[in-house]
């Protein structure tokens, strides 16, 4: 993500708002067995769920109705079920409560209490037996906060196994109305393989290949889907070879890559954007690896390459949530000066990606590099960026004008906060942060702990366009034109302000279907 901003993802509405509905369809090796209709509401204080579903079994049918509240993070917090067959008539209820242990949990049974436990720091996930409508809520957490470890709570069965989610790339597929794209998920449930498709958390199919069910949004799409082409990752080029490396007194990591031959080569140096960014361009949620599919494509033509970990991610020492820009900027200065000291490079190239690019353009304004690309750059300051950015993402989740108003109305608070302040987030207590930024939960200050203050003012007071006009070098920006975190047509503006300063050589290009992170997006 660029710059921040955890709230514009989610798409809470008002009181009763209309997040998500539609109508799964499940089947078993291509024949229909039944259908779940939901319908997901939420508001700034949680999300309900309900459904409606029914399914052929053996010996007749079996129906369901749920309802379910989530809090405003997606974890479970209530659970109902009524189950019937021809036979039998069952309600399950389910309370989960966070503590300081983890997660509390108690399941009843036509209302006798049947178990009652604490899940330790664990992320609960509700995922009960047939009920498809759950993974509606796992598609949206997973592309709000990506994968990982969870624990799955499976009620009917009085159970709570381990889940892990792993991203594997993209997959394009035919839609009724056109070319479309989903993010393929590999979910592993208690020794089963589960693959789970969405877009832009959107739940659009999932399959248990070995037992050969599926269920999909027969409201969307009359069939199961298929994709057509699956994003496979890149391999080292032949000839090609990697090492890993340590500079700036060793305390940042990283990986130089050489092409084939004997050199010496052109060189690209790879400066991650912001947030725990690791030397492939990968952040937590969004393994992207740009800067390594980028490292291997340009292998390929001859350069080589330096791609590291930002302080405190990976295997680079340091703390990332004390440092502040200029420090990471003296990061990427070290690198910058250990590659062009290199014996196999004669020549350097510098590549930075969203917070990375002002990196970058701060550094070609002081160091003679060969050449400068900027990828998911603002030509505005910080501060027009970011409410631009919430509310561009806020509108892209279907909030309504009262609560962008009101997240607009925070946002510039903190601004003003960052621009008065002169210390960091310790010279603070909690009460006097409550009173600083009025509207802000506990969580939200935690997490925006992450960052230092420091940070944030030196990047409120960077000007993209007095720093582009000290560059003498081609430099070429790239924006996507489906970027929700900087404006598409800033990358023209920036090259622009290149060329009235003298450098001719500035271009700049906006990719139709490209995102923040380089991938293609259908709009």
């Amino acid at each position: 993500m660029f710059f921040w901003v955890q709230v514009a993802l989610i798409p809470a509405a008002s009181a009763q708002e209309i997040v998500l509905e539609g109508v799964l369809s499940l089947a078993h090796r291509g024949a229909v067995t039944g259908t779940e209709a939901f319908k997901l509401t939420g508001s700034e204080h949680g999300f309900r769920l309900v459904s409606q579903g029914r399914m052929s079994i053996r010996d007749g049918e079996v129906t369901w109705v749920t309802r379910a509240l989530y809090s405003p993070e997606l974890y479970p917090l209530e659970y109902e079920l009524e189950k019937r067959t021809s036979t039998i008539s069952a309600v399950t209820r389910v309370i989960c409560s966070a503590t300081d242990q983890g997660f509390s949990v108690e399941i009843y049974r036509n209302g006798t209490p049947r178990v009652s436990t604490v899940l330790r720091g664990q992320n609960p996930a509700l995922l009960d037996e047939d009920v498809v409508s759950h993974y509606v809520i796992l598609a949206l957490r997973l592309w709000i906060y990506g994968g990982g470890e969870f624990t799955a709570l499976v009620p009917q069965a009085r159970a709570a196994v381990p889940l892990r989610a792993e991203p594997e790339g993209l997959s394009a597929f035919h839609a009724p109305w056109g070319d479309e794209v989903a993010q393929r998920w590999r979910l592993t449930l208690a020794g089963e393989e589960v693959l789970l498709y969405e877009h832009a958390g959107e739940f659009l199919w999932a399959e248990v290949p070995r037992a050969g069910l599926s269920a999909w949004r027969s409201d969307l799409f009359p069939s199961l889907l298929r994709p057509y082409r699956i994003q496979v990752e890149m391999s080292l080029p032949s000839g090609a070879r990697e090492e890993n490396v340590r500079f700036a007194s060793e305390s940042i990591a990283g990986t130089l890559l050489l092409p084939a031959g004997r050199g010496p080569f052109p060189a690209v140096l790879f400066i991650p954007g912001t947030g725990e960014v690791n030397r492939d361009g990968s952040a937590p949620g969004k393994p992207a690896a740009i800067f390594r599919e980028l490292a291997y494509s340009l292998a390929q033509a001859g350069f080589a390459s330096l791609r590291y970990d930002k302080r405190g991610v990976g295997e680079s020492d340091g703390d990332l949530s004390s440092a502040s820009l200029s420090d990471l900027r003296s990061d990427a200065g070290n690198a910058l000066s250990w590659l062009m000291s290199r014996p196999e490079v004669n020549s350097v190239f510098v590549v930075g990606h969203s917070e990375g690019a002002l990196h970058a353009l701060a550094l070609a304004g002081e160091i003679e590099v060969a050449g400068l690309v900027l990828l998911g750059i603002p030509v505005r300051p910080l501060g027009e960026v970011l409410p631009w950015q919430l509310e561009t993402a806020l509108r892209a989740a279907g909030a309504p004008e009262e609560r962008i108003s009101r997240e607009l109305k925070k946002l510039r608070g903190f601004i003003n906060f960052v621009r008065k302040d002169s210390g960091d987030w310790d010279d603070y207590t909690p009460d006097e942060l409550r009173t600083e930024l009025p509207g802000y939960s506990p969580e939200e200050l935690e997490g925006m702990r992450k960052t230092s203050l420091r940070w944030w003012r030196e990047a409120l007071g960077f000007d993209p366009v007095a720093a582009v006009r000290k560059v003498e070098v081609p430099l070429l920006a790239v924006n996507g034109g489906v970027d929700i975190r900087v404006p598409p047509e800033d990358a023209f503006r920036l090259a622009e302000a290149a060329r009235e300063a003298g450098n001719l050589d500035a271009l700049g290009i906006v990719i139709p279907v490209m995102n923040h992170w380089l991938r293609f997006q259908p709009e």
